[in-house]
């Protein structure tokens, strides 16, 4: 084959992804039995999760290239709780966001100013984001923030959600989002046993009727900056009925979301 002939190849392999010379570059790297750590996706264009996960799926990908550096844009599927790490430069806060759709979702893991992001500008499922300057690892298919790296919320369709008079006393669902007044809320316990031993709870009010709301481990440390009259949503939450009374449960695996201030 000759060389135009190998570097359209390469362009073909990467669904067009990636430039002519950057195919060069891959080219070149192979050649010499050693690629690149990264390539640059064409950082005018955003990859879509089905994109990247075509991409992770070819075994001939995955072996010259382990990682790019590449912008995404996609759907939230859901958003985790943040929770603090710590790293060489001290404490900082840590979260995981799914984007995509169920059933084909990439987990992008947020470090620093990234996972606050999602917070103070109120990401929230069916939320349409573009998060530049990530590395995607083929192995895992899992994206990683860098300190270069911007969260953009450009609108879209917020998640179904109910608020507590919505709730139907008959019905035990799971995977929901519920949203209401926060009152009677209490400290985390159990917290020395670390993030996965804590519990919280609190009430969550709606005009009519009332839910209580219990809290495991990242969701009650997410409690702790709770206050009353705080509106809340919990999402991928739990809901019950137990002996007539309504009970809604918020795991790690859930999200506590501050929608407006009490005070």
């Amino acid at each position: 084959m000759s060389r135009m002939g190998e570097v359209e190849s390469i362009i073909d392999k990467f669904s067009g992804m990636i430039t002519r010379g950057q195919a060069e570059s891959i080219m070149r790297g192979c050649g010499s039995g050693v690629g690149p750590e990264h390539i640059l996706l064409d950082n005018e264009a955003s990859a879509t999760v089905s994109e990247l996960l075509d991409l992770s799926s070819k075994e001939e990908i995955r072996s010259a290239i382990p990682s790019l550096n590449v912008n995404v844009r996609d759907v939230v599927y859901r958003v985790f709780n943040d929770m603090r790490t710590s790293t060489a430069k001290g404490a900082t806060n840590r979260r995981r966001v799914a984007i995509g759709s169920e059933g084909r979702t990439i987990i992008i893991e947020m470090m620093g100013r990234q996972s606050d992001t999602i917070d103070s500008d109120k990401i929230e499922r069916g939320d349409t984001i573009t998060v530049t300057n990530t590395i995607f690892n083929l192995y895992n298919s899992t994206l990683y923030t860098t300190t270069r790296s911007k969260v953009i919320r450009e609108g879209g369709e917020s998640g179904a959600h109910m608020g507590i008079d919505d709730i139907n006393p008959d019905l035990n669902v799971k995977n929901v989002d519920v949203f209401g007044e926060v009152t009677g809320v209490q400290d985390p316990i159990n917290t020395d046993a670390g993030i996965r031993g804590a519990s919280s709870s609190c009430t969550l009010k709606g005009a009519l009727h009332t839910a209580k709301l219990y809290m495991w481990g990242s969701s009650a440390m997410a409690s702790k900056g709770l206050s009353d009259g705080d509106i809340v949503k919990v999402e991928f939450c739990t809901v019950s009925n137990t002996d007539g009374q309504i009970s809604i449960n918020a795991w790690d695996s859930s999200r506590i979301l501050v929608l407006k201030r009490g005070r």
